[in-house]
This record gives structure tokens, C-alpha cells and sequence, in this order.
């Protein structure tokens, strides 16, 4: 049984402007836009884990009826294994998870502008235009990473009973469609997050080695700028008749900044100066050697519990 998604909120602010100036046959036009939107995803800050496991049954064997084929209503019979429903059949260890801070901004900043001119006294009425365009969009992103811990229960000892999850008291599964799968228990997120809160030594948490491995894969800076500019000519014979010739210049520049992982042997060096050096490769320190120390989510001090334990307070 899951716990469910994470709480998503952000906005997006939308800013235009423009100008319009016309004297005589010439005109010109300017236009101005930015955009940008943000997304956050939180958990313990509303309360909840964000999600986790009573484990899974074995041997189950389930005969499944409808009444009819128009019936969506589904009716379960168990033929054979422990009782599913039972929560006491869920014997394994409460694997709780957390979310490390999920966020992520969408810039998008554009600016254009259009000149045209009606030329006068020509036998075939000619118009030019011409202009350019910049674009530029931006994507910040944090994706977080998921944080596995193994809860002990209130003894703080493995395999003595207490591990399991508390059950929710007021919902249960239901089922709008009928039949008889409805009624199911449902595990309580919110209840495991204040026992997280108060009681950090019942969970078994990641090695700092893995909370930074984390932190240093999961934030890159992208961007992508498109400038162009062109000229046309309109020739107009008629009412449905014009030819227009015309060029476009293009450039397009993208760039980006994330972790530059060098690999085991190009972390070697930089820590030894030798790539084959025979050196520990699960400390903190050489974890976080193949990224450099200008990585732009280079870790910060906080890589254990006490990460969390602000969202909690």
C-alpha cells in the first residue's frame, strides 16, 4: 500500500508590453514579453512522508467476478495465501521515504520588432519589411532525489514486531464503481512524519555517502537563445496575386552548468595526482572529487537527518 504524491504548488507571471509608431508610409512595431513559472513539490512540510511500503505477500492466489459485462463493479475472492486485508499479514519493516527539496523555474524572455515601408510611386505596389526576434529560455531544476529510510519501530530494534506502519483511523479504500473491493486500509503518512520528528533514532537512515551522491545528480541550469533576423520584399500584382522573396538569419546558442562527473579515474588524480591511485572510494570526499568543487550543486553541510528536521519543527 502507498502513501500517495507530493503537494505541488508555483505560479506564473506573464509580463507583455509593446509600441506602435506609424508616420506616413513607414511603420514599425516592438513587442516585449518575459515569462517565468515556478514549481515547488513539498512533503514534511505539510506533514506527510512522502510516501513508502508495508512490503508485499507471497503465495496469494485471487478469483475475480463481474455481474455482467456493462458491471465495472469488481468482486474479489481470495483462493489461497495470508489474508490480505489483514494488516497484520504485512509482517516487514515500515520503509518510509522523503523527498530531498523538489523546485524548478521556467524563464522565457523575448523581444521583437518589425519595420515596414510602402514605397512610393512604384508601377507595382511594393511594400518592405524587415526586423529581427530574440528569444531566450531558461530552465533551472532541482529534481531532488528520494531518501529510503527503514523505521524500527518505538523500540528502536529491528525485528521485534514494531515496525509496521500505523494504519490511517478515518480512511479507508473505496471503490465508487461497487463490488466488494472497498473497505481496504490505508497506511498513515502523517503519523509516520511526527514519529520522524520526534524520534530520529527509530529510523535507519542513508549514509551520508548517498545523501551527497544525491545532491551532487539532481540540479542543472540550462538555457537556449535564439536570435534571428530578416528582410523581405512584397511585390503585389494583384488582390490574390504577390510574390515575396525574402532572407532569414538564424543563430541559436544554448548552454548549460550541472554536475561535470570526470569519472574514477580523473577523481583519482584530482585528489592524488595519480589516476591509478589504490584509494577509498566511498568517502565523502571522493564522492564529491569527480564533480569538482565548483560544481553548481555542490553539497552543503547538511547531509543526514538534520537536513529535514527544519521542515518539521
Amino acid at each position: 500500500m502507498g502513501t500517495g504524491g507530493p503537494y505541488k504548488h508555483g505560479a506564473t507571471t506573464t509580463l507583455t508590453t509593446g509600441v506602435s509608431f506609424k508616420r506616413g508610409a513607414f511603420r514599425a512595431d516592438a513587442q516585449a514579453q518575459v515569462s517565468v513559472s515556478t514549481n515547488y513539490y513539498d512533503n514534511l512540510e505539510f506533514g506527510p512522508v512522502s510516501g513508502g511500503s508495508m512490503g508485499t505477500l507471497s503465495n496469494l492466489s485471487f478469483r475475480w467476478d463481474r455481474w455482467g459485462p456493462g458491471d465495472f463493479g469488481i468482486n474479489l475472492t481470495q483462493l489461497a495465501g495470508p489474508d490480505w486485508r489483514n494488516p497484520n499479514s504485512y509482517t516487514a519493516a515500515a520503509n518510509p521515504f522523503v523527498k530531498t527539496d523538489i523546485s524548478g523555474t521556467d524563464q522565457k524572455w523575448t523581444g521583437k520588432a518589425d519595420f515596414r515601408y510602402d514605397l512610393p510611386g512604384w508601377k507595382i505596389p511594393t511594400t518592405v519589411k524587415w526586423g529581427g526576434d530574440v528569444s531566450q529560455g531558461i530552465r533551472d531544476v532541482i529534481r531532488g532525489a528520494t531518501q529510503n529510510y527503514t523505521y524500527l519501530g518505538a523500540d528502536g530494534r529491528a525485528g521485534t514486531g514494531d515496525e509496521r506502519w500505523p494504519l490511517h483511523p478515518n480512511y479507508t479504500y473505496r471503490n465508487l464503481a461497487g463490488g466488494n473491493v472497498n473497505g481496504i486500509f490505508t497506511i498513515d503518512p502523517w503519523a509516520m512524519a511526527r514519529d520522524f520528528n520526534a524520534h530520529p533514532e527509530r529510523f535507519i537512515a542513508p549514509t551520508p555517502q548517498v545523501l551527497l551522491q544525491n545532491k551532487l545528480t539532481t540540479h542543472w541550469d540550462v538555457k537556449e537563445q535564439i536570435d534571428f533576423l530578416y528582410s523581405q520584399t512584397i511585390f503585389k500584382f494583384s488582390q490574390k496575386l504577390y510574390i515575396a522573396p525574402g532572407v532569414r538569419l538564424e543563430k541559436t546558442r544554448s548552454a548549460g552548468r550541472g554536475p561535470a562527473d570526470i569519472g574514477i579515474a580523473g577523481a583519482k588524480e584530482a585528489l592524488t595526482g595519480n589516476p591509478r591511485a589504490n584509494i577509498p572510494t566511498t568517502t565523502l570526499e571522493f564522492i564529491q572529487a569527480p564533480y569538482g568543487s565548483e560544481a553548481i550543486n555542490e553539497s552543503d553541510s547538511k547531509v543526514g537527518f538534520e537536513a529535514f528536521a527544519p521542515h518539521l519543527a
